[in-house]
């Protein structure tokens, strides 16, 4: 037994004895962490990621496989490299984006006759273009404008708010809370939303600088090691 004077003491000293036990050949599966809380567990976590030690948290339903969740991160995505084509013609096809997804079709169609990717103009670039949105017969171009405007709002708000203020203008703004608190299972869908900000409430603790980028790395680096981020228990009726 020891006695530690501090958590994040307690936390390096168990990661350690971790790594000296793998470095011994100690099969992974014969090495176990119990403790009292989730949130207990999110320095020791922080601290394993960083020693590069492969671990597998067990506990409850992962909020990251969540349909709404993906989809608020393929949003923050976009936002994060707006220079990214894929990632930004993933989040006009999010539900609650409100352009006409037919329109979205036509303009990355053009885009890839034009060959504009060749010639380095990004596909949100091409996108704001009065001349391209001309050229077809879109149902919305209004809408794609607004998106864009958008983007760039949000893109601003990333570099210069703190990412829980981030979070909070991003999910009102951008319609995905409305559509939430429209949805039947209202009720487990703000839970897991609130999961995801309790989350980076905890890692802002941690770095009051985080940023959207660094926060979605940090989602990676879940999903490469398996590390579920567990949904906050409901309360019992």
């Amino acid at each position: 037994l020891a006695i530690f004077s501090n958590e994040q003491t307690e936390n390096q000293a168990i990661a350690l004895q971790i790594k000296t036990l793998l470095e011994s050949d100690t099969n992974p599966s014969e090495i176990a962490i119990l403790y009292h809380n989730h949130k207990d567990s999110t320095d020791l976590i922080d601290i394993l990621t960083r020693m590069q030690i492969p671990f597998h948290l067990h506990a409850g339903n992962d909020v990251l496989k969540d349909l709404q969740t993906t989809k608020l991160i393929s949003l923050f995505e976009a936002i994060s490299d707006p220079n990214n084509n894929e990632q930004v013609i993933n989040s006009l096809f999010l539900d609650f984006i409100p352009v006409d997804k037919s329109d979205i079709l036509k303009l990355s169609s053009l885009y890839s006759f034009s060959k504009s990717e060749r010639r380095g103009i990004s596909f949100f670039s091409f996108m704001q273009s009065t001349e391209n949105l001309q050229k077809l017969q879109l149902k919305n171009p209004k809408a794609l404008i607004k998106f864009a405007e958008n983007l760039v709002e949000f893109r601003t708000y990333s570099q210069n708010l703190t990412l829980t203020s981030f979070f909070e203008k991003v999910i009102k703004e951008s319609g995905f809370l409305s559509q939430l608190l429209e949805s039947k299972n209202k009720i487990t869908a703000l839970n897991r939303l609130n999961t995801v900000f309790n989350e980076i409430k905890s890692l802002s603790k941690i770095n009051h600088d985080l940023k959207i980028s660094e926060f979605l790395e940090n989602l990676n680096l879940r999903r490469e090691n398996r590390i579920k981020l567990n949904e906050i228990p409901l309360p019992e009726n």
